[in-house]
C-alpha cells in the first residue's frame, strides 16, 4: 500500500479527489499550506508521483528549496520536513512538542538531512510543522 491514498500514477490528483480522501481534514491541509506561505513567501506547489510505495505527494517549494511534502491519507495526511544537522541541533532547544522532538532525534540520518514525519490528524500538529519549517529556513 502506498503512503499516499492517491496512488494511481495514471490519475493526477484533483481537488475533488483530495477532498474525498481528506474529508474534514481538508481545512487543516489548507492551513498548513497557508502557514508555509506566511513563513516563506509565495510558494510553488507540485504534485509528484514517487512510485508505487509513495503514490502522489504534494511538494511545497520556496524558490529552489522544498519546505514540506504533504501526502494525503484516509481522513488525515502525512507532513514530511527534511532538516539539516544545524536545524536538528536547534530543534532540541525549540518549542516543538515532545513527540516531534522525539521524531527529530529518532529520524534516520541521510546525506540530504533527516526526514521528519508528522501524521496530521487534527489542527494541533500545525504548530509543529510550522516550527520545523521555521528551523529549516533558519539553517
Amino acid at each position: 500500500m502506498a503512503i499516499s491514498a492517491l496512488s494511481d500514477s495514471k490519475v493526477p490528483p484533483s481537488g475533488r479527489a483530495l477532498a474525498d480522501v481528506l474529508g474534514d481534514m481538508l481545512p487543516v491541509w489548507t492551513s498548513v499550506r497557508v502557514a508555509a506561505a506566511d513563513l516563506a513567501g509565495p510558494l510553488s506547489d507540485e504534485w509528484r508521483h514517487y512510485g508505487k510505495a509513495s503514490g502522489w505527494v504534494l511538494r511545497l517549494k520556496s524558490g529552489k528549496h522544498t519546505l514540506v511534502y504533504l501526502a494525503p491519507q484516509d481522513k488525515h495526511f502525512l507532513a514530511v520536513v527534511s532538516l539539516g544537522e544545524k536545524a536538528v541541533a536547534a530543534a532540541r532547544d525549540s518549542e516543538l512538542s515532545d513527540a516531534t522532538k522525539s521524531a527529530v532525534a529518532g529520524a534516520r540520518k541521510y546525506v540530504e538531512g533527516r526526514s521528519i514525519r508528522i501524521s496530521v490528524r487534527d489542527e494541533s500538529a500545525i504548530s509543529d510543522i510550522v516550527g520545523l519549517i521555521r528551523l529549516k529556513l533558519a539553517s
